[in-house]
């Protein structure tokens, strides 16, 4: 389902390079000069550039496109925008090579928009208005312009920053239509020699391949249909794919980055437009892609119509992905690339006390051809059709979390349920908190609406999946989807971790569920392709939610957190669900970073619990089939644990002698298969959750009692050691068997790291509550 085809896509890849690059037949077209962004350093000559994966992630505050004619040391500079705008970045050059569109806001107040101007410096024109912020703009052979845009309004899955989806539009900014559809964000486009659009798509959804997620190239028409993935994102998974440009000979060249935080640079890859996604070769192999490195980094490759390439490149001390080293003086100039040396070759421009970034070589390109767009705007749906989604290129596993899941064995797929994703859109920031981390499953960019990061997800339906792995599907068109296959008792055995989308009227065939996505498809009729699809497709209205508050707390609170069993009294197997709707306030998370705020109950925060590697004890967040607290329920074990987390206690059927409802169970499945939500209402609602004011002023007072020597043991040690060092960090430490004089050491060194947070008077107590409660004594 990664890898998604349509039944009418009948374009060929068109990779002739001279229809491209010259100008009649046989002649290279010529390159008159260059256009490029100018980011000024500070003044305190630290660069402009901003650390971060994305240039429409932070944007510089002073910036201005330049032309450089002829495109050489000497050439003729000439700052385009001027005193026009206070920043102006990602230009694109029209294909008659006569005028550059670019992003650009004229005060600090604004946002980014579009605009136009000729090459000359005259004709400036605004294109886009009141569209929120503006990027990474390219002309379309139709001409239509393609742009990026935080118009939806909601925050990304991980930074928080507005989420940002292409756009296209008239040349004088009408007939705005959206194009893709995710919780994250996807921009840098440019059209491939074939009329295809080629992008860089965020791809987070639940921690996708790490916590920061993935950023892959893709592809769909310009009128968004098609949408597949072209490259990375799954191999090589920890590197950024940005920045990418077709070559001359076809290949798509992009900056190859590990991890995140690197300047918007890095190594240089390509692949061939034949299996894109396994023939990476590195053109930088003296880059290091993880950890230091002297080669430099790379950025902004641009072709050349004799089969070149223009790149930024700063030549200094490169750092590894994931801190800023302050050794690291980035310095970008722009230069010929070396193809035979690996490396950058010939300096084209480098102004001292800037950051030369995106050059655009000057010269007049074939327009390529206009892919006809397969939208039937009197439709409000579209679908989908899986030949067969027991195809899979996954390999059997011991790691049960969301996103290594094994393939599904051959009969064991029954529904498929069809899920809506939803963004945060932060409209009462006294309700809504970001970059909630070191608590439960949680990491940087979660939010209060859930204990790990699943984004708000809603169930458009179900439908059937035929004995043959196949599966027709009628689902709403313009909307953030994902789909799960399921088993018999509907727990999700493949969960999809690309938000798709279709197109009013689309209809779309992918060959598998992660199948290989370079396999073609298969010569044969699958079941469901002989049947009408199944309607799965109701109005907003009807599409169900399943929230903790609403649905799952009023069935713990009457059949699991009962007096004597997992009440706040008795924590039965050292589980705690009582409490009520009572939420719990947070100082300090498990490593020691300041929460300071109540989110969740305790009935949630128990469940959600997990080890110092964010995996569930009880709950694997998105996959019911894995979670031991859904085999409790069932009084059975569905599937195997993770590795990393055994879960080692004997299965019995809880709550004991009677069980839930059929009902009761499914709605748990269906919370934990949508990413065990504490919030996941789609809307404001009046609900406990996270409050400002209510988190400041327990906030003050707990800053007010730990200012106060705390005289009993277990409060004195909870607030001064446990805070910090949760109980699996100190029961782990228990269990390495240290002796007395260990311990009295540890505590003491401890004492003295945080002198004035330990009363002097509390030592002793503590000292003895650990050498009581966690100390090992000899037998």
């Amino acid at each position: 389902m990664k890898r998604s085809l349509t039944v009418l896509f009948a374009f060929g890849l068109m990779l002739c390079a001279d229809c491209r690059t010259s100008t009649a037949e046989g002649a290279v077209a010529e390159v008159k000069g260059i256009v490029f962004c100018q980011v000024h350093d500070h003044p305190d000559g630290r660069s402009g550039m901003h650390m971060e994966q994305f240039r429409i992630i932070r944007r510089p505050t002073k910036a201005r496109i330049c032309s450089l004619i002829p495109a050489r040391p000497d050439g003729k500079l000439t700052d385009l925008t001027g005193d026009k705008f206070i920043s102006a970045v990602m230009p694109d050059l029209s294909y008659d090579a006569t005028k550059v569109i670019f992003a650009a806001k004229k005060d600090p107040k604004d946002d980014f928009n579009i605009y136009e101007i000729n090459l000359d410096g005259g004709g400036l024109r605004q294109i886009t208005r009141d569209m929120a912020e503006c990027t990474d703009p390219y002309y379309l052979p139709n001409g239509r312009i393609v742009f990026s845009s935080a118009k939806p309004g909601f925050r990304d899955e991980y930074d928080r920053d507005p989420c940002r989806l292409l756009f296209s539009c008239n040349p004088d900014g009408s007939d705005v239509d959206q194009l893709t559809f995710n919780l994250s964000t996807d921009s840098a486009t440019i059209v491939l020699h074939d009329g295809r659009l080629l992008f860089t798509s965020w791809q987070h959804h639940a921690e996708h391949q790490g916590e920061a997620g993935v950023f892959a190239i893709c592809t769909c028409n310009p009128d968004g249909t098609v949408f597949t993935m072209f490259t990375g994102n799954a191999r090589e998974a920890n590197n950024t794919k940005s920045y990418a440009q077709q070559l001359a000979d076809g290949r798509v060249v992009f900056v190859d980055s590990a991890g995140h935080r690197h300047y918007n640079s890095g190594g240089l890859s390509a692949v061939g437009m034949e299996k894109p996604l396994t023939n990476r070769t590195i053109l930088t192999p003296g880059m290091i892609y993880n950890g230091h490195n002297r080669a430099g980094r790379y950025a902004s490759p641009y072709p050349l119509p004799d089969g070149g390439m223009i790149c930024s490149y700063s030549p200094g001390r490169g750092t590894g992905s994931l801190y800023d080293d302050p050794y690291e003086e980035i310095h970008m100039g722009i230069y010929d690339f070396d193809f035979k040396a690996g490396r950058a070759g010939k300096l084209i421009f480098d102004d001292p006390d800037a950051q030369d970034v995106d050059p655009l070589a000057i010269y007049v390109r074939t327009p390529p051809p206009i892919i006809p767009s397969l939208i039937d705007r009197s439709q409000e749906t579209g679908t989908f059709l899986c030949v067969d989604s027991y195809l899979s290129d996954r390999k059997p596993s011991n790691r049960a979390v969301i996103g290594s899941l094994p393939p599904a064995e051959p009969g064991t797929i029954k529904r498929v349920r069809v899920l809506e994703g939803f963004g945060v859109e932060d409209t009462n920031m006294k309700k809504h908190r970001s970059t909630v981390i070191d608590m439960l499953q949680m990491t940087f960019g979660s939010n209060n609406n859930s204990g790990n990061n699943f984004e708000q997800r809603r169930i458009v339906g179900y439908a059937p999946c035929e004995p043959d792995g196949s599966f027709h599907v009628e689902v709403p068109a313009d909307t953030t989807l994902a789909l799960q296959m399921l088993d018999e008792k509907g727990m999700s055995i493949e969960t999809q971790l690309t938000w798709v989308w279709v197109r009013p009227g689309e209809k779309r065939m992918c060959v598998g569920c992660h199948e290989d996505r370079e396999m073609a498809l298969p010569n044969f009729d699958c079941m469901a392709m002989s049947k009408r699809p199944h309607f799965v497709a109701p109005p907003p209205e009807e599409r169900r939610t399943v929230d903790f508050r609403r649905d799952i707390m009023p069935i713990i609170d009457k059949k699991c957190a009962t007096s004597g069993c997992h009440d706040s009294a008795t924590k039965k197997g050292d589980l705690n669900l009582g409490g009520g709707f009572e939420l719990v306030f947070h100082r300090k998370g498990r490593s020691g970073y300041t929460i300071n705020a109540a989110f969740f109950n305790q009935a949630y925060e128990s469940l959600l619990d997990a080890n110092s590697a964010r995996v569930g004890r009880l709950v694997i967040s998105g996959a019911a089939k894995y979670s031991p607290l859904i085999w409790r329920i069932y009084g059975e074990k569905l599937a195997y644990t993770d590795a990393r987390n055994p879960y080692t206690a004997e299965i019995k059927q809880m709550p004991p002698g009677e069980s839930l409802t059929d009902a009761e169970k499914t709605l748990f499945v269906e919370w934990v298969d949508l990413g065990a939500q504490w919030d996941n209402i789609p809307a404001e609602d009046d609900l406990p959750g996270y409050d400002a004011d209510q988190s400041g002023a327990l906030a003050k007072a707990a800053a007010e009692m730990v200012k106060r020597v705390i005289a009993d043991p277990e409060l004195a040690f909870k607030t001064r050691c446990n805070e910090c060092h949760n109980m699996r960090y100190i029961i782990a430490a228990r269990n390495k068997k240290k002796v007395k004089a260990d311990w009295l050491e540890t505590l003491e060194r401890m004492n003295q790291k945080r002198r004035g947070w330990i009363h002097d008077s509390e030592m002793p107590s503590i000292t003895a509550h650990v050498l009581k409660h966690y100390f090992n004594k000899p037998k």
